[in-house]
């Protein structure tokens, strides 16, 4: 999806979806397994010098887990949040000033 204003401002939205099943044993998974991805965007651009990105990213997959009391393991979903902010400057033709900040989690 994408809009753009009569101004010089222009926004875009981008998103994505995954859902995958995997039959056979993966890595870390000792059963067959599925799960989801998904990632949301959205960049904005004040003039061509300055443009500011925002994005989240989810991923919910099994992984193993060993339960300490027994040693046995046992799959549980994990969940992975991904969260990045990025803008840029451009000062000059020669020189551009660029900035990002990540954060991710998992529950």
């Amino acid at each position: 999806m994408e809009f753009k204003d009569q101004t010089q401002y222009k926004a875009f939205i981008h998103a994505y979806y995954d859902l995958f099943r995997f039959d056979a044993l993966q890595y870390q998974v000792y059963v067959p397994a599925q799960g989801f991805e998904y990632l949301a965007s959205y960049r904005y651009t004040t003039d061509k010098e300055t443009p500011l990105a925002v994005y989240y990213c989810k991923q919910h997959k099994p992984m193993n887990v060993v339960n300490e009391n027994c040693k046995i393991r046992e799959v549980h979903g994990i969940a992975k949040h991904n969260y990045w902010l990025r803008v840029n400057k451009k000062v000059t033709n020669y020189l551009e000033l660029k900035s990002r900040l990540q954060f991710s989690y998992t529950h």
